[in-house]
């Protein structure tokens, strides 16, 4: 049983789309509700002090209001991070921003089996994943992975990940 499975053609889709439509290339994406287990603040505080371009998409929960205002008033005061409310599974946008990412990052602290970490693999950019037992499951092992209470941890994942990508790809 594969319990989340990635569109074949996910991998396929240019990054000229996403390019054209929001101006921003070579980006951290983290593609993940507005949730607190997600730790979306956190990974956006950490590129703001990172300077490193980063695109969330992803829609906030109404049960978590409050963190998602948070979290944009961080997006808000910093104009290098863009915050997407979300994108449908089968939005060729989606498929698009995968490919003009330059690194993936997902810092939750609950997952089952990331259907968005498998998504960004399919596209061939290096995952950065919380490290908890979700990451070390298969096909997670080669991940890249980093405790996301510490903000020097993450940041340290993050600046790697974008400096030699190839290395953790």
């Amino acid at each position: 049983m594969i319990p989340n499975g990635v569109d074949p053609g996910m991998g396929e889709v240019g990054p000229e789309r996403f390019v054209s439509r929001y101006g921003v290339s070579d980006f951290v994406l983290c593609t993940a509700g507005i949730l607190a287990r997600k730790n979306v603040l956190r990974l956006a505080d950490a590129l703001a002090d990172l300077s490193y371009p980063g695109v969330f998409i992803g829609y906030p929960s109404p049960a978590e209001s409050a963190y998602a205002r948070e979290f944009a008033a961080v997006i808000d005061a910093h104009p290098h991070l863009h915050w997407i409310p979300g994108l449908a599974y089968d939005d060729p946008l989606l498929a698009s921003a995968y490919r003009a990412a330059r690194v993936f990052c997902l810092p939750s602290s609950s997952e089952t089996q990331s259907l968005s970490a498998l998504e960004a693999m399919a596209c061939d950019l290096p995952v950065i994943l919380g490290d908890y037992p979700y990451a070390r499951q298969s096909p997670f092992e080669q991940c890249l992975r980093c405790d996301p209470r510490r903000p020097g941890a993450l940041r340290a994942a993050v600046q790697g990940a974008m400096e030699d990508p190839d290395r953790y790809r």
